[in-house]
């Protein structure tokens, strides 16, 4: 197929070039918005029958007219650490409120027409009859304002409310309506999903221009010509021009989705892959004119000696890559497909658009270097001006093929602790979407301040929903039962970690507004009993249509409900929860539990089990595509294990860097991290394998020493150079990445890079070959065989 290809480029090379152009035109102009097809949300792409997703399902249906979704929340507090005033509550509840209210009112849910649901369903404030004394802290110095959503947490339609109850608090300021002493900050899950889908879309624009930028700067420092740089871009940039809006066809259509957010990361992965071929495939066109063929022979000599290689490898990486698309959490499975599609169109355009784009610019894609791509015969030695960076590589190679052991048992001996840092630490991961954010954003300081004056678990209450077709909680009979089990529930408070619990026997809470109630006078109390009797089994069962069989309790609980702490509590406090309940409950009763930590722990659970999954296929794939290319089990294996290895080490690099960065402030690297990690770092350390392995079974004569050595002398540089460029390329997650999953990956894979690029694939695959001859490659006849980039002295670094 590579001859095909170079046969028809010989000919007919202008029309690729046109091709390439219209199709990106026509895809321009038919295919959809990137906004308009992709999904919003971090719950959403939960399993189906993940737990937390029926329990959600489960309440929808007892209480349609009460979705539980997401919320703005105003924290107003005393800056002094000073109980509120009368003038401070007063401005609450008859300043701001009405104005949040009338700004907010309005709003409709996205796509809803003229007189449909609200999008702001509920505004509680500390002056609301009943639940009004749930909006103010115990310590007296804090009080709420509440907007309950009728949205999810990550929907893009809840921006316009957020940003009019924004407008509000900046008009108090400005107007200097608030008391001396207050101060006002916005947080809430939608605020949270608000400020998470803000910094993810501002991270993929600042991406690519990042990106770009990097792979520009970096080519031209190590390459020195801007020809060389551009030939690259344009085939990349193209690509993913042509990639993104396929996507967006292919999601109008419903063939797949796709989230917010992937394009940055298929970006990333794209250009850093895509330089690295399109400079080998230059590297291989140099050679051929050195050679003394001219610009028609010279890419139709590089592109079918170089182009098997630059295939496999981009096999190793779309199939690595693409076993995503196996994950049951539904961003993995999108990851998987949107990367891969790109992966492949960008190897589509380095074989067929980087080759059209050489023979136009011919010897002139050199410039100002066009001298050094005179013809040259070549012998054993590299006569064309080897500059430091090469002669380091010859003397590398030389000092390898002579002390063999001493290089492979100094570079375990210094990558061993690193490696035991990332097995220790493989499961230590951050599952707080606070966290994650970057810290000066609006929701993470309105988190702070509510987490200083409210329960932890105020922010994310556990919803529990006790579900029994036998007993009809409206009754009396079913109200004692659940009255006799929140009591129970709060005789065991401290065991279970419960700050305070909400029920139909006690809608104020058993602590706080609750007791205040319960040591009202008689007298107040028997007007109020009635009333508040009917207003919590209105809002605390299910309705009649549903025979009243479903009760719900909310549980605060002292743990930060983001914490790996609250997740992993989380399944003992089910277990304890059911052996509290009544008697009468014991047979038939479905307990289900949803809120944000149950979504977490479901998050975590089906994290790692993809992991495991994932992580399972992508070596199996890679095996596979080694052993059809190699043909040499043994070499497969230790391949495989040296980037396994690299893995881990890697692994613990990026968390011993995160943690001295901030040793009291880093819980953990972000969940998603590894797994990206893994996909990416095994396909990409796989492709400088199979260049340096197919380039020595190229080189090998009798002595396979001497083969080795002389492989690793040739592709050292190109290699290396490429290495740089792609962890500086990776690096751009890092500088534009706003949430701690971007920058953190973007560290990570250019350590990884780094890792796999000096130490990996010239000492650790070279003198295992060496110390166990059954690894190293024999020399065989193969057709067309893929070759490594030139033996002469470029790239020059420096």
């Amino acid at each position: 197929m590579i001859r095909g290809i170079a046969s028809f480029l010989d000919r007919s090379w202008w029309i690729c070039l046109v091709a390439w152009a219209v199709l990106a035109l026509i895809l321009r102009f038919t295919a959809p918005t990137w906004e308009s097809v992709t999904q919003d949300g971090q719950f959403t792409f939960l399993p189906a029958d993940s737990p937390s997703r029926r329990a959600d399902e489960l309440f929808q249906k007892s209480f349609p007219n009460d979705v539980l979704s997401s919320s703005i929340v105003v924290v107003a507090s005393r800056s002094d650490a000073s109980e509120l005033k009368d003038e401070d509550r007063d401005f609450v509840t008859e300043k701001l409120k009405p104005q949040v209210q009338q700004a907010a009112g309005p709003s409709q849910k996205p796509g809803s027409g003229d007189g449909e649901e609200p999008l702001v369903s509920k505004i509680h404030a500390a002056d609301e009859k009943g639940i009004g004394g749930l909006m103010t802290s115990a310590d007296g110095q804090a009080t709420l304002v509440i907007l309950e959503l009728t949205s999810d947490p990550f929907s893009h339609g809840n921006r316009p409310v957020i940003s009019a109850v924004e407008s509000v608090l900046e008009k108090v300021r400005r107007e200097r309506l608030i008391p001396d002493g207050l101060a006002l900050n916005l947080t809430g899950s939608a605020v949270v999903g608000r400020d998470i889908g803000m910094a993810m879309e501002r991270s993929a624009a600042d991406t690519e221009f990042w990106t770009i930028l990097l792979v520009v700067g970096l080519t031209l420092v190590v390459f020195r010509a801007p020809l060389l740089a551009l030939i690259p871009l344009i085939t990349l940039y193209t690509a993913m021009s042509v990639a993104l809006k396929g996507l967006a066809l292919l999601a109008g259509h419903g063939f797949i989705e796709v989230f917010k957010g992937i394009e940055a990361y298929s970006t990333v992965v794209v250009y850093a892959s895509g330089v690295d071929y399109g400079l080998f495939l230059i590297s291989r066109f140099k050679e051929e004119l050195q050679d003394g063929q001219e610009i028609q022979a010279g890419v139709h000599g590089a592109l079918t000696k170089v182009g098997g290689a630059i295939a496999a490898s981009a096999a190793t990486e779309i199939a690595g890559i693409g076993m995503m698309a196996f994950a049951h959490f539904g961003k993995f499975h999108q990851a998987g497909i949107a990367i891969s599609f790109s992966l492949l169109v960008m190897l589509v355009a380095v074989l067929t658009l980087t080759p059209a784009l050489l023979h136009l610019t011919g010897r002139w894609a050199f410039w100002p270097h066009m001298g050094q791509v005179a013809v040259t015969r070549r012998t054993g030695s590299d006569p064309v001006g080897a500059d430091r960076f090469q002669i380091l590589w010859q003397r590398i190679a030389g000092a390898l093929v002579r002390r063999p052991a001493a290089f492979w048992f100094a570079t375990m001996a210094v990558m061993i602790p690193f490696a035991a840092v990332g097995c220790l630490k493989y499961n230590h991961l951050n599952y707080d979407l606070v966290s994650n954010l970057p810290r000066g954003a609006a929701s993470a300081q309105g988190t702070r301040e509510l987490e200083r004056h409210f329960p932890a678990g105020t922010a994310g209450p556990v919803y529990l929903m006790v579900s029994n077709p036998h007993v009809d909680f409206r009754s009396d009979e079913g109200a004692d039962a659940i009255s006799e089990f929140t009591d129970s529930l709060n005789d065991k408070r401290d065991e279970l970690r419960i700050a305070d619990i909400r029920s139909q026997s006690a809608p104020l809470g058993t602590t706080g507004a609750g007791k205040q109630a319960a040591n009202r006078p008689l007298s107040e109390r028997l007007l109020t009993q009635g009333v508040m009797r009917r207003r919590a089994i209105e809002y605390y069962v299910s309705d009649e249509a549903r025979g009243g069989h479903v009760s719900r309790l909310t549980l605060e609980l002292t743990l930060d409900p983001f914490s790996e702490q609250a997740i992993d509590f989380l399944g003992p406090l089910e277990g304890k929860i059911r052996g509290l309940l009544p008697d009468s409950l014991q047979s038939g009763t479905v307990l289900l539990i949803s809120g944000s930590t149950a979504s977490l722990r479901d998050l975590k659970a089906v994290g790692a089990g993809d992991r495991t999954q994932i992580n399972l296929l992508v070596v199996g794939s890679i095996c596979a595509i080694l052993i059809v290319l190699l043909r040499k089990v043994a070499m497969t294996i230790y391949l495989i294990l040296t980037v396994l290895f690299s893995y881990l080490v890697t692994l613990g690099m990026t968390y011993a860097v995160f943690y001295v960065a901030a040793p009291h402030t880093f819980s953990g690297l972000d969940w998603t991290v590894p797994l990206f990690l893994f996909t990416v770092l095994i396909a990409i350390g796989e492709d400088y394998n199979i260049l340096l392995v197919t380039r020595i079974e190229e080189e090998l004569e009798v002595d396979p020493q001497r083969g080795i050595e002389r492989a690793l002398d040739v592709t050292g540089p190109i290699i290396s150079s490429c290495g740089i460029i792609m962890a500086g390329t990776f690096l751009s997650l890092a500088i534009a990445g706003r949430l701690a999953q971007m920058y953190q990956l973007g560290v990570a894979l250019a350590i990884g890079v780094l890792l796999d690029t000096f130490i990996v694939r010239p000492i650790l695959v070279p003198a295992g070959m060496l110390l166990v001859p059954c690894l190293a490659p024999h020399r065989r006849a193969v057709v067309n065989a893929p070759a490594a980039p030139p033996e002469v002295a470029e790239p020059q670094l420096g």
